[in-house]
């Protein structure tokens, strides 16, 4: 890292270099398990393919924004592994209406919801997949992903120091 800090290189080139193979790689990943439900359990695809793809490269950009945030602000590795943990791993599942249908929570968590990017990923995953729904349908879903993770990118570069004191 010290060999990255002393070179003419600026923040946001070291957070894009450092979060543009994770979006390859979930890109790839999410391409394999979309080709594994459709080809092996016959899930029915009725949207457009083009649209999930960009969709679903809007979430991941937006995950990982969230990921590189927490890593920024936090001290340590394992502070990091922790407060990713706690900021989107149980919230995805249990917050989302991934597990449990929004409408039956209380209140504060069903707006507590409105926070989870996993929420509106999911209404675009079922949209496009099984409704077969366009763009236009889906843009309060994907302009919410668009805003949040311009926001955590906008917050990780501005709190990313290239200095090893802090």
């Amino acid at each position: 890292m010290e060999q990255i800090l002393v070179s003419p290189i600026r923040s946001h080139e070291i957070i894009i270099g450092k979060v543009l193979p994770y979006i390859i790689l979930a890109f790839l990943i999410g391409i394999v398990i979309l080709l594994i439900g459709i080809f092996l359990f016959k899930v029915p695809f009725e949207g457009s393919v083009f649209l999930l793809l960009v969709l679903s490269t809007l979430y991941i950009i937006t995950a990982l924004s969230l990921g590189l945030m927490i890593s920024i602000i936090a001290a340590t590795q394992q502070v990091a592994m922790m407060l990713a943990l706690i900021a989107t791993l149980l919230p995805t599942f249990l917050l989302s209406g991934f597990i449990f249908p929004i409408s039956s929570m209380p209140k504060i968590l069903q707006y507590i919801t409105y926070l989870i990017p996993a929420k509106y990923y999911l209404l675009i995953i079922r949209g496009i997949i099984l409704k077969g729904s366009t763009f236009m349908q889906l843009l309060m879903p994907a302009l919410f992903l668009g805003i949040m993770s311009t926001i955590l990118l906008i917050i990780s570069i501005r709190k990313f120091s290239t200095n090893l004191e802090r």
